[in-house]
């Protein structure tokens, strides 16, 4: 085996070790300080994502038992015991949603309305945007699902996703905040979108509006669609009032970005570790990027950094996602004892059945290279080739996380 491989599989298992490391539930009870709850309150606790189960065991690790009541809503087949208690659970679809989705935004919008007496807590992560679903009234679930399978397989970001997404519903651009009769609403969030604001992760259900409808549909005119749009619920007078009278507040506990850092931490064992700025944009693109970065790489030196790269897909597709599609596309341009990892944080990479992959040069003259690569099948390349990186659901939701190393 060579040195760069030996190397691959010890980072695929650390990365493996980081990932299940990260204490969640303790970013989210450190989040809540006395000031902003008080321990003297009960709350009605919402919670929508991927991580929406580690979130919510943070909340009551943090408040004890001041849950009054709670709903929780994660992707099918999320694993992890159910919360039991004063909580339900819904699952819903991910990433087009599905009739459980909108089930559940109908769930969430009837949750919030009917607590006038108790603060609301909204812990939101990734996912959250196919979870729940609302459409307005010029438009349908349908049409939810064209717009949606259309911008991801058009190569759009999620920002430009979820700018559409917030006008085509009643939940999301602050539509649960406008349906909110609490006092008081504090919003916490995982960010999944690197250098995201609150308004652009899950679609920014609970805090102010911050795109327009021209916004909405300048984006849906680039990717050559004219979905029916309307105008989201901020500013209005009523809600600006309450901004104003400081009767919500958010933050955001974790991101892409401090989950890097703590993945460079993790992997100090191995080498000099550096963190480097988000690499976004087309895959290809990208990939150049991470091949100009591989052929700068001192010996005994790693760089870490967040990543989203968008993949246009053709018609026909086979299994894959796209850290596993970069990771193939890389593999050819790496010099010798350089490896490279690419990994979704929720260990679901794409359709792939994998977290991603981690590669050396020897990929690229794998029999099944080539034409996995045409056929945006690579996932039957890396496990062929014994790439893969395989982790199941993680809980987690940090976009993706890409580590460089040379021996």
């Amino acid at each position: 085996m060579s040195a760069a491989r030996t190397l691959s599989v010890s980072l695929a298992r650390l990365l493996v070790r980081a990932l299940q490391r990260f204490d969640l539930e303790v970013q989210v009870s450190e989040a809540f300080d006395e000031v902003v709850l008080r321990r003297d309150v009960s709350f009605r606790v919402l919670a929508i994502g991927k991580a929406a189960k580690a979130m919510a065991r943070g909340f009551t690790e943090a408040r004890r038992s001041r849950v009054r009541e709670g709903l929780l809503i994660e992707p099918i087949g999320w694993p992890g015991a159910r919360l039991g208690g004063r909580w339900t659970e819904l699952a819903a679809a991910h990433p087009i949603p599905n009739t459980a989705s909108v089930r559940a935004g109908l769930a969430c919008l009837t949750f919030v309305a009917r607590g006038a007496d108790d603060p609301l807590v909204v812990l939101i992560s990734g996912g959250a945007s196919s979870l729940v679903c609302a459409p307005h009234e010029r438009t349908s679930l349908r049409e939810k699902q064209r717009v949606t399978r259309a911008l991801l397989s058009r190569g759009a970001s999620i920002t430009e996703i979820n700018t559409v997404r917030k006008h085509l519903s009643r939940i999301k651009g602050g539509g649960l905040l406008a349906a909110s009769a609490a006092p008081f609403v504090y919003t916490l969030a995982i960010s999944d979108v690197i250098g995201g604001t609150l308004s652009d992760i899950a679609s920014g259900p609970s805090v102010p509006n911050t795109s327009t409808v021209s916004d909405a549909r300048r984006i849906a005119r680039r990717y050559s669609l004219d979905p029916l749009l309307a105008r989201t619920f901020l500013p209005t007078p009523a809600l600006s009032s309450r901004v104003q009278r400081n009767r919500t507040r958010a933050a955001i506990a974790a991101s892409p970005e401090s989950f890097a850092a703590y993945v460079a931490t993790a992997l100090r064992s191995l080498g000099t570790v550096r963190t480097h700025r988000p690499l976004l944009g087309n895959v290809i693109d990208v990939a150049n990027a991470v091949a100009a970065l591989a052929s700068r790489l001192r010996v005994g030196e790693m760089l870490v950094y967040p990543s989203e790269p968008t993949v246009v897909l053709p018609r026909r597709v086979g299994k894959g996602g796209r850290s596993c599609h970069l990771a193939a596309l890389v593999a050819e341009h790496l010099p010798k004892n350089v490896c490279f990892a690419a990994l979704g944080t929720d260990g679901a990479d794409g359709t792939s059945g994998t977290a991603g992959a981690v590669v050396d040069a020897t990929l690229a003259s794998h029999p099944l290279y080539r034409s996995s690569l045409a056929r945006f099948d690579t996932a039957q390349l890396h496990h062929a080739a014994g790439t893969a990186i395989e982790t199941g659901p993680t809980g987690l939701n940090f976009a993706d996380v890409h580590v460089l190393m040379r021996v």
